[in-house]
């Protein structure tokens, strides 16, 4: 059974106050630069505050949004949370600001097309196996917002998510065998 994450609260070590804080199921601290408990206290505050304007500020029902709730919560606890914002940036630079219920199949597939011929928006064109690669993280991102996303409030009801089509995966490739291994 696992822990139960406490809130964000104020903690001293070696004279020094700083905020305790759970990110993604794993404790953090932020020091506060200070051993003054009065000033520790108002930039607990004002941590908090901003910590609050930074969720408020990206709309978890954008597409965007839910790319920023999806590595928040859960990209700590993949084995590459840089991957996630790497393919985050094509399907929010093609997405941005479009609500995740405006989004249609039609949507995914000039998506999947313009990705493999390449289009004004993206540097160049790339295979089909990397907008699957894509597409199945936004699949992921999609049952996310739907079943796992907290605060529960901001779920959103999975029969108004479009289906995702994948284009079809790539076949393997050949490997031409050296000499030693032939024998």
């Amino acid at each position: 059974m696992p822990r139960k994450q406490l809130p964000p609260r104020l903690v001293e070590q070696g004279g020094v106050w700083y905020v305790a804080y759970n990110d993604g199921g794993r404790s953090q601290r932020t020091s506060l630069r200070t051993e003054d408990l009065q000033v520790a206290q108002a930039r607990f505050q004002g941590w908090l505050k901003a910590r609050e304007e930074a969720v408020v500020a990206s709309d978890p029902t954008t597409v965007s949004g839910a790319f920023a709730l999806y590595i928040d919560q859960h990209g700590p606890s993949t084995a590459s949370p840089e991957t996630l914002e790497h393919v985050a940036k094509p399907l929010t630079v093609w997405f941005g600001e479009r609500g995740l219920t405006e989004i249609t199949r039609m949507d995914i597939e000039r998506y999947t097309k313009a990705r493999i011929k390449g289009d004004a928006r993206f540097k160049r064109p790339v295979s089909p196996g990397t907008v699957r690669k894509e597409l199945t993280i936004l699949r992921a991102v999609w049952n996310f917002m739907a079943e796992k996303v907290e605060p529960v409030a901001v779920r959103v009801d999975k029969a108004k998510l479009c289906y995702i089509p994948l284009p079809p995966p790539q076949p393997p490739r050949n490997r031409v065998l050296d000499a030693e291994e032939l024998a």
